[in-house]
């Protein structure tokens, strides 16, 4: 039988190493697949969780405290404690670039002095950071939610 521990913030529920969740009287959860891919079941008061964030809560020591769990193998319904970690945001993203799983792949972007009329090329959004940038703000250009970031307007190349 495998082993099972509890469900963080949910008592009475356990969950193994693989993601099978229990519930109080040892009867296993239903699952399904949410729209972005991820295996999702409620709990408690119809409380919808990420199998995978479950997984890790009660099987994979985090002490330095990051946010994000990521699928080692991009698989996002292999949710075996063996294929999850802990990592931040900007790791998270770089996995997914480094491994082609990110929906928006790298596409150059510049940015335009509205001041000298100077320009600023980055390979990618997250790129412009290098140049003192802020990614978010930039992105807010590129999606028209914003005009400029620190007076440059900002486009894709």
């Amino acid at each position: 039988m495998a082993a099972y521990r509890e469900v963080v913030g949910f008592p009475g529920y356990r969950v193994s190493r693989y993601g099978e969740i229990l519930n109080s009287a040892g009867r296993r959860i239903a699952v399904h697949t949410n729209r972005r891919g991820y295996v999702i079941t409620c709990l408690g008061y119809g409380k919808s969780v990420k199998i995978h964030r479950v997984v890790a809560m009660a099987w994979i020591p985090n002490p330095e405290g990051h946010p994000q769990v990521n699928h080692i193998d991009g698989n996002k319904s292999n949710n075996s404690v063996h294929n999850l970690e802990w990592v931040s945001n900007s790791q998270n993203i770089a996995h997914a670039f480094a491994n082609g799983l990110h929906p928006n792949p790298e596409k150059p972007v510049i940015g335009v002095c509205l001041e000298t009329g100077a320009g600023v090329w980055a390979k990618s959004q997250h790129a412009v950071g290098h140049f003192g940038f802020k990614y978010r703000s930039v992105n807010n250009c590129l999606r028209g939610r914003a005009k400029s970031h620190r007076g440059y307007a900002w486009g894709y190349a």
